[in-house]
């Protein structure tokens, strides 16, 4: 089966997902997009290495607007004609020009593929814009693939009878498999003293991330556990004598890391935090920084927010958004039992492996390709 996927970026999250779409038995893929790159994957196996996908990419020119929504694929009818694909997948939002100019121009069966964040933007009458071409893309797609549940909710609220399944347009590699240690030291991470519960904050400080209300929930946190825990911030811009003088909790913040960096030290910690609130204008759609340190088998303890309790899917570690003092008590079980993180481990790795990993990704999508191939 002949597979066309047109997108934006072929960021390195991307390639994992369709390198490993490629590998599957039957699928010849091709690619349409602005230039990729390897620079930033610190994962690239020998396995994909020899794939061959590089041979079908097939990057087109582009006529850029505003932002990727806006970007027109000069010739892409005739590379239509030219390859006959059996399925044409769209990686953009709904109402973005790619998924507009692909329904109007394909004879195959057309995939759109994105996030449930598309049916919230804009207000008054761009809200209306957007929401009649969702009405009209929806009804014309083949099957619609979302980065979560509420997405394909969202969706069907549009075409009841659409196809849908939940991949993220992005993969996270596993680490097992490339041979990567949890444990593997890095020069600018403070060795770790394992009389401590290391925690982990991994994100830009800001507010949809919820780092404030981690710190209130180690104020919160009883003054003869404080000294049983380590927290360690990386690319938030907060002074770690600042958190000490609030919290009573050793603290020490890296700032912005290479994205390698950033992942090794995501396997040293012994939870990550991911706090994340809702705003008017963010919710969670994904929370990939989750999904790396499940990757680890690193325990994540995490807000209720958005897609993450589906993402995460390990209900002893979660809180309500917002609510530190929920937080500060998983705190304070966690350094009392470490049998608590202990058990998670294995919950969290096996999650990945089941709903994450990109081969499993991959699987879902073929699958889809072939049943809107089918007629399905």
């Amino acid at each position: 089966m002949k597979v066309l996927v047109v997108t934006n970026h072929l960021v390195p999250g991307q390639l994992d997902l369709w390198e490993e779409a490629a590998l599957i038995d039957g699928i010849e893929l091709h690619l349409a997009g602005a230039a990729p790159t390897r620079q930033l994957d610190p994962y690239i196996t020998g396995e994909r290495a020899e794939s061959g996908l590089e041979h079908y990419l097939q990057p087109l020119p582009l006529r850029k607007g505003r932002d990727s929504t806006w970007w027109y694929f000069k010739g892409l009818r005739s590379k239509l004609r030219e390859l006959r694909p059996d399925v044409l997948h769209v990686h953009c939002e709904a109402w973005g020009v790619p998924a507009i100019q692909s329904l109007a121009m394909a004879s195959c069966p057309v995939v759109i593929h994105g996030a449930d964040n598309q049916f919230y933007f804009g207000h008054g009458l761009e809200r209306t814009v957007r929401d009649k071409l969702l009405g009209f893309t929806l009804h014309r797609a083949a099957a619609y693939v979302s980065w979560n549940a509420e997405g394909s909710r969202l969706a069907l609220s549009c075409n009841p009878q659409l196809p849908t399944c939940v991949v993220p347009g992005i993969a996270t590699p596993d680490p097992v498999s490339a041979g990567l240690s949890r444990r593997a030291e890095i020069p600018t991470v403070p060795q770790h003293d394992v009389s401590k519960l290391r925690l982990g904050f991994v994100g830009r400080d800001a507010p949809e991330k919820g780092l404030d209300v981690l710190i209130n929930a180690l104020t919160l946190v009883a003054p003869t556990t404080r000294h049983r825990l380590e927290l360690v911030l990386a690319g938030a811009n907060r002074q770690a004598g600042e958190i000490e003088t609030l919290t009573g909790v050793s603290a020490k913040s890296l700032g912005e890391m290479p994205q390698p960096d950033a992942l090794e030290l995501i396997g040293t910690l012994d939870a990550l935090i991911v706090p994340s609130v809702s705003t008017p204008r963010l919710r969670e759609q994904y929370g990939r920084v989750a999904v790396e340190a499940m990757a680890r088998s690193v325990p994540v303890i995490y807000s209720r927010s958005g897609a993450l309790p589906e993402v995460v899917d390990y209900d002893k570690l979660a809180f309500d958004e917002g609510e530190s003092s929920q937080l500060a008590a998983i705190l304070e079980r966690s350094a009392q039992d470490r049998s608590i993180l202990i058990e998670a481990q294995a919950a969290v790795r096996n999650q990945y492996e089941l709903h994450h990993s990109p081969r499993e990704l991959a699987r879902k999508l073929v699958d889809l390709w072939k049943s809107v191939a089918n007629g399905g």
